[in-house]
């Protein structure tokens, strides 16, 4: 079938295609949300190391931005 060549032919390791068999959205979404979920952990994420210089830095300025807003 065409849709099998196509996908045969334009889905690649970083651009991977995936077939939704279902007509309801609210399904559709859930099924998409895990598969973004499952990539995202797959990924190991996490916030970049930060120095003391840093740390007292962004402490300083959030305290500006409460005083500045008063939160």
């Amino acid at each position: 079938m065409c849709f099998e060549h196509a996908l045969k032919h334009t889905s690649t390791k970083i651009a991977t295609w995936f077939i939704l068999p279902t007509d309801d959205k609210l399904y559709a979404h859930c099924v998409i949300s895990d598969i973004i979920l499952e990539k995202l952990k797959a990924m190991n994420l996490g916030f970049p190391a930060s120095n003391k210089k840093e740390e007292a830095y962004m402490k300083k300025e959030k305290a500006k931005l409460i005083k500045e807003y008063k939160f």
